[in-house]
């Protein structure tokens, strides 16, 4: 096992060790995807799922995304669903904020 990346940026989804980085950097080859970022939220049982908040155009649709990420992701990479947003939060340093990417399920309108 060797973890790569920043240790605080990994993922622990269901007992699987995902880093954020890897997934955003195969999706943001996607055609029409601007920039992104993925986050862990959990499911109706309380399990830590992978979702991915995106800023794109009319080209990437959910379709088209999750077909991207299919051909190019391991199955336990694969977002359990796509956030469409204007912009990503950011903190003050203008880094992504990643503790607020869960709101974004809440709230992706205030994005």
């Amino acid at each position: 096992l060797r973890v790569v990346g920043r240790a605080d940026a990994v993922l622990n989804l269901g007992g699987d060790k995902i880093n954020p980085e890897l997934v955003e950097a195969a999706l943001a080859d996607c055609e029409g995807v601007i920039e992104c970022a993925v986050f862990g939220s959990p499911n109706e049982l309380g399990i830590e799922t992978l979702w991915a908040a995106v800023v794109a155009d009319a080209k990437a649709d959910d379709a088209k995304l999750r077909a991207y990420c299919r051909a190019n992701l391991p199955p336990q990479f694969m977002p359990a669903g796509f956030v469409h947003l204007g912009r990503l939060p950011r903190n003050d340093m203008g880094k992504v904020d990643r503790p607020r990417l869960p709101d974004v399920l809440r709230r992706p309108s205030s994005y």
